[in-house]
């Protein structure tokens, strides 16, 4: 039997008062953050729950539809079903944090400029770090992805391959948080791609750059490798910047 703490108090927590469903819910993320509860583990019924906070089995329910919504755990059928800690994967942590961007923009929480000032911060520190980690193997894939101007390709599927070039060296920097960060950042950015017309002489510049970016993360040289993309995504501000005001 998993033991999960009750909570017998009215908690309070950033001056909202909790319900009782979401007092259960925030007991039960306790248990996972401590470790007490582990990925695959089955919580208990929901009577058992009931008796072990001394609520109705509604408010469990309840409690159990917030968790559920909050992506924390599954629910699966049969004499052998329950409700189980979910596994986080990185596929669903960049879908929520791309609808969170995405989100905000609308709603205007921040803007692109805000979006693209951090995505230089990150991206330019992904780049020194994909330079000192880089395997043989990351290196073929970038050297795959390197913008082709020449190719016959409309803007958005010219600049679809930069995205996958930028996609490459975050794999590179070989840090989980920074690929799904990076990821979720992209995809918001990259239907504003259609939005973006450019010149044969921008696109040979800017697969210029991406060939320079490849040979100093080759070389294994962080500080120039921050160099070079700094410049490089300095090219894209001015663009997304007109988008955020239109």
């Amino acid at each position: 039997m998993i033991y999960i703490k009750g909570v017998n108090i009215v908690k309070i927590i950033n001056r909202k008062l909790l319900t009782l469903p979401e007092q259960i819910v925030e007991q039960i993320k306790e248990s996972i953050v401590s470790g007490q509860l582990k990925k695959g583990d089955k919580l208990p019924s929901e009577q058992e729950l009931a008796e072990l906070f001394q609520v109705s089995r509604p408010t469990i329910r309840d409690a159990l539809k917030l968790l559920t919504a909050s992506k924390l755990i599954v629910s699966r059928p049969g004499t052998k079903g329950g409700h189980f800690i979910r596994d986080i994967s990185p596929e669903s942590f960049i879908y929520d944090f791309k609808n969170y961007i995405s989100l905000s923009l609308v709603l205007k929480g921040f803007s692109i400029d805000d979006l693209i000032d951090y995505r230089i911060m990150l991206e330019i520190q992904t780049c020194g770090l994909a330079a000192e980690r880089r395997t043989e193997e990351d290196l073929k894939k970038l050297r795959n992805l390197i913008p082709d101007p020449h190719a016959e390709l409309t803007d958005f599927e010219f600049f679809e391959q930069d995205f996958d070039f930028h996609r490459a060296i975050a794999t590179a920097a070989h840090n989980s948080l920074i690929f799904v960060t990076m990821e979720s950042i992209m995809n918001v950015l990259k239907p504003m791609f259609q939005l973006i017309s450019s010149t044969d002489e921008f696109k040979m510049e800017l697969a210029k750059e991406a060939q320079e970016i490849y040979d100093v993360i080759e070389h294994g040289d962080p500080k120039i490798a921050e160099e070079k993309m700094a410049r490089h995504l300095e090219h894209f501000k001015s663009d997304f910047s007109l988008i955020g005001h239109r």
